[in-house]
């Protein structure tokens, strides 16, 4: 089973909301030995660990505070790609920061250009070309297409604004404005690591494209949620993600082919990027698209808000606030079920989705219908708590508010006998738990400032 191998404890004193590994595993230039990166956020603050997996020593290599001390992270992950090799950037491991010195994230300084005088020398003209010179390379930097170094690291909470890290450089990379209140989660896309999703209290998800800085989408409006919404999870293929919220609804958004949301992905990859207010050419006026139609939408799976929601191939696993897990099919087909007008019985379907035919009686709209496969619970009766899978989808791990996290096998047919593990550990809240990519490693972030690391021993 899993046994803890290290415990940190965060100097902030702030609940640790998340916690996310990067994909990248570099090699340790000195010992030869593999290092993983996970990062975690709680308040203003950001920390990337490294976790040596030959030798078991866990180093805070990174700290990054936000200056805005009304901010607080609740959400993080890694995608996209930092700027790399072309310009002699190492791995992360080779620019290692120092977490109790933290990097403030600001946009970079930038030199306003002298104004133009008949009476300017010399000297004025070749610091205006300079300075001109200073603009280029800024903006030369902005082109993404090559950069290959270690994943960026975005972090997002209270202000609803994204800010991407790259942890090559120990700066700030960009900022991604647009919701309107705070943001609950964040997530890459599987098929492309420049497609980001966030879903925030505004009662909206938006698509990012990274790579251009650009919001490609906007999903709300019509048959959108009808409350915050506090999560999100990809499809495998890319091709659709399901949403939860605190209406209690589960939906499901397409991103397919011949879609608007499609063409709008394509359209967003010619965008000039601008991610501050650089000057660059090209057409930078692109509009999102605005996707007030889920393809599926249902509130029969919870009766209390919808904080964790992922994929396990065509089914769908989502937790509610009252300790719920349930592991589920969409049924895609189009519904049945017709609700007079005189039908006071609501629980039956979604009646947010219907509407009147001919005849006076209302008709669902999107599908709604399941199948439930598995139910899991455990006390944890408070909201913002969220599970991890392994990244085979056979297991399922989620803490709760007395410091315990559990590990289910998902796959056993059996929920009974799906219990695998039971790991005691802080006496507060388990906020996140995290699987690394060969589920060898988990990651545990708490409500009282503290990380711990689990490793499996067969």
């Amino acid at each position: 089973g899993y046994q803890n191998i290290f415990v940190a404890k965060e100097e902030h004193k702030k609940e640790i909301y998340s916690v996310a590994w990067s994909d990248d595993v570099f090699v340790d230039s000195k010992t030869g030995s593999d290092i993983q990166y996970f990062a975690t956020c709680g308040g203003t603050s950001v920390t990337v660990y490294g976790l040596t997996t030959t030798t078991k020593t866990l180093v805070a290599q990174q700290g990054y505070k936000d200056p805005d001390e009304g901010e607080y992270m609740y959400a993080c992950v890694f995608g996209g790609r930092s700027l790399g090799t072309p310009i002699g950037f190492g791995p992360m491991e080779g620019v290692r920061g120092d977490s109790h010195d933290p990097i403030i994230l600001e946009q970079p300084p930038r030199k306003k250009r002298a104004r133009s005088d008949a009476g300017s020398s010399n000297n004025d003209h070749r610091d205006r070309d300079k300075d001109r010179g200073n603009q280029d390379i800024f903006c030369s930097l902005l082109n993404v297409a090559s950069y290959d170094g270690p994943q960026l690291l975005c972090v997002a909470g209270k202000r609803g604004i994204v800010k991407v890290i790259d942890v090559a450089r120990r700066m700030l990379f960009a900022t991604l404005s647009g919701h309107g209140d705070d943001i609950y989660d964040l997530k890459f896309s599987p098929v492309d690591e420049w497609l980001l999703l966030s879903a925030s209290k505004d009662e909206s998800l938006r698509l990012w494209n990274l790579k251009t800085t650009t919001c490609v989408a906007i999903f709300a409006g019509h048959e959108g949620h009808r409350s915050e919404v506090l999560a999100t999870g990809w499809h495998p293929s890319g091709t659709h993600f399901a949403s939860g919220g605190m209406d209690t609804t589960v939906k499901i958004w397409s991103t397919a082919e011949n879609t608007a949301v499609h063409k709008g992905i394509q359209r967003s990859k010619q965008v000039s990027p601008n991610r501050w207010d650089a000057k660059v050419s090209g057409d930078s006026k692109y509009l999102a698209v605005f996707d007030q139609m889920p393809v599926f939408s249902t509130n029969k799976v919870h009766l209390f808000y919808v904080d964790c929601v992922e994929w396990v191939g065509d089914f769908i696993i989502s937790k509610d606030c009252m300790s719920f897990v349930v592991l589920w099919q969409p049924l895609f087909g189009k519904p049945k079920t017709k609700l007079t007008s005189t039908n006071t019985n609501t629980n039956s379907t979604n009646t947010i989705n219907s509407t009147n035919n001919n005849n006076g009686s209302k008709t669902q709209r999107l599908p709604c219908n399941l199948v439930a496969l598995r139910e899991f619970s455990t006390n944890c009766e408070v909201w913002f708590v969220r599970f991890g899978l392994s990244p085979d989808r056979s297991m399922c791990a989620l803490g709760n508010t007395v410091g315990e996290v559990k590990v289910w096998d998902i796959q056993d047919p059996d929920p009974t006998k799906a219990h695998m593990y039971s790991l005691k550990q802080a006496s507060g809240c388990v906020r996140m738990v995290a699987f690394n990519f060969n589920a060898r490693f988990l990651i545990s972030v708490c409500a009282d400032s503290t990380v711990w690391v689990y490793e499996f021993h067969g």
